[in-house]
C-alpha cells in the first residue's frame, strides 16, 4: 500500500521520527506526529497548502497543512477507519483577510469522533475522541431563512 500511496521509504523513516518512541497503533496516535510540528504562524507571508510528503519534511505547518497530513496518515496507517476534512471558513471583517480552521475528523469503532489539526489558539488543535450522538444545524437567525432548512440533522 505505501507504494500506492506515492510513499517512500524515506517518508517512512521521517514519519517514525516525527512520532518518536509513541507507536502509532490507534488513529488518534497520529496527534503525537501532528505535536511534533511547530504551527507556522507567518503564514501570510507565503501562503501554499502543503502535500502529506511536503508537510512530512517540514518543521512548520498550519492547521490546514495538519488537516491533510493527518488524513493521509490515517489513510496510510488506518485505512479502514472513517474520516473526513472540516473546513471552516470566513472573512474577518477587521482584517478584511480571508480566514479559517480545518481538521482532519476520525471515527473510532465505538463511533466516537476525534479531531486532529494544528492551531495557533490553545485547545484548538487536537480533540480526544468523544461520542456524538446526534449532529444538528444552528438555528436560523431571526430574520433569515437557514440555507440547511429547519429540520435538518445527520446521524453520528
Amino acid at each position: 500500500m505505501v507504494g500506492q500511496l506515492g510513499y517512500t521509504e524515506a517518508d517512512l523513516r521521517r514519519l517514525q521520527e516525527m512520532a518518536g518512541a509513541v507507536p502509532l497503533l490507534a488513529p488518534g496516535d497520529i496527534r503525537h506526529v501532528i505535536d511534533g510540528c511547530q504551527y507556522l504562524d507567518d503564514w501570510r507571508a507565503n501562503y501554499r497548502i502543503q502535500s502529506v510528503r511536503s508537510s512530512l519534511q517540514s518543521a512548520r505547518i498550519t492547521c490546514i497543512d495538519a488537516a491533510i497530513l493527518s488524513y493521509g496518515l490515517l489513510e496510510l496507517l488506518f485505512s479502514g477507519t472513517k474520516r473526513r476534512l472540516l473546513a471552516i471558513h470566513r472573512r474577518d471583517p477587521k482584517k478584511d483577510e480571508e480566514c479559517g480552521h480545518c481538521v482532519a475528523l476520525y471515527w473510532e469503532k465505538d463511533g466516537r469522533v476525534g479531531a486532529i489539526s494544528k492551531s495557533s489558539f490553545k485547545d484548538w488543535a487536537t480533540a480526544s475522541p468523544c461520542l456524538l450522538t446526534r449532529l444538528r444545524s444552528p438555528p436560523a437567525m431571526p430574520g433569515r431563512t437557514s440555507r440547511w432548512g429547519s429540520s435538518r440533522s445527520t446521524s453520528g
